[in-house]
């Protein structure tokens, strides 16, 4: 029977509702135990999920479960939005609480938050805003972007723009035709301004952060994911940021990344040493670097980061390019 019951729980997007529970012989005493017992987590009245699988999602796949839970408990009159269906495009969010699970009503009713939920009303989406996903309909990346956007802090903005962009869920002239149509919305000059900052060459929040401190604290924008090569033309590595006029490199050091650059049969160790042997071959080419980690990239913590690199990006100036032109690639 639990086979039976995972295999519905992964049919239905990572969840069991308690008719799917009643439905395979179980009563609420039964629920009440498996809870009880580790075996479910309740996530919210009425929908349950295995604690096992539940505990490898991240936030956003926990959110995905939860939103996917509210929205077949209501049905066809409402569709993920906003915040919820980024999540589920599987889009970086930043700044956003997931714990409120966002949808926008199609059958006119009122808007309104309850429970967890906020039902958003405004300007109906039409056919070519609404796309399928395993069979329910979502809010189009384009417009749940734009929502998220005009609602969250420039930081959180710039990162879903960034992410949605990078999956090539969008491009850029798309993203800002949808501002210019939707310039009236509330949040839409701080949101219309990201739009033109964002860059889909960001491969993660860290770096979209990055980007971010250096718009806030007036520093130059980095060129992405920079190609640096030897004299005979063999690269040498590619770096995450790139400031070519100071000849300096960045790279933002996040524990995703450095376990996506383990090899088989390496240990993290491996991967430092194998990093600082790349670092020190590419300093070789005249180039200076900084490393950068989520810590000092939160906007409240950036500040003193932004600072140091200032400082850091002239000494490279001064030492690299007396003499010298730097061609971008």
């Amino acid at each position: 029977m639990e086979d039976l019951l995972r295999a519905r729980a992964e049919a239905n997007g990572g969840y069991l509702s308690r008719s799917d529970l009643l439905s395979s012989g179980s009563d609420d005493r039964d629920i009440q135990a498996a809870v009880a017992a580790g075996i479910l987590v309740r996530i919210r009245r009425g929908a349950y999920a295995f604690a096992d699988t539940y505990a490898e999602l991240d936030r956003i796949g926990r959110h995905v479960v939860l939103a996917l839970s509210v929205a077949d408990r209501l049905g066809p009159n409402v569709v993920l939005s906003h915040a919820s269906a980024c999540a589920v495009f599987g889009f970086a969010l930043f700044d956003v609480d997931l714990d409120i699970v966002h949808l926008t009503r199609l059958d006119g009713g009122a808007g309104r938050r309850e429970a967890g939920v906020v039902h958003h009303v405004g300007r109906p989406p039409t056919d070519r805003e609404l796309v399928e996903v395993d069979g329910r309909l979502i809010m189009m990346p384009t417009r749940a972007v734009w929502e998220t956007s005009t609602m969250v802090t420039g930081a959180g903005a710039l990162v879903v723009m960034d992410s949605a962009l990078h999956a090539e869920a969008f491009n850029v002239e798309e993203l800002r035709e949808l501002a210019c149509k939707n310039s009236q919305w509330q949040g839409a000059r701080k949101a219309g301004l990201y739009a033109r900052l964002a860059n889909g060459r960001s491969e993660s929040a860290g770096e979209s952060l990055t980007r971010y401190m250096c718009f806030k604290h007036g520093l130059p924008q980095p060129t992405l994911q920079h190609e640096v090569r030897d004299a005979t033309g063999d690269l040498i590595g590619r770096t995450d940021e790139a400031w070519l006029e100071y000849a300096h490199l960045g790279e933002f050091d996040g524990q995703v990344k450095y376990t996506r650059l383990v090899r088989p049969g390496e240990s993290a160790s491996d991967v430092v040493v194998r990093e600082k042997h790349r670092e020190d071959r590419l300093r070789n080419e005249g180039f200076g670097m900084s490393r950068f980690i989520w810590s000092e990239v939160l906007p409240a913590n950036s500040k003193q980061r932004a600072d140091q690199l200032r400082w850091e990006l002239d000494r490279s100036r001064k030492l690299y390019l007396r003499n010298r032109t730097v061609l971008s690639a």
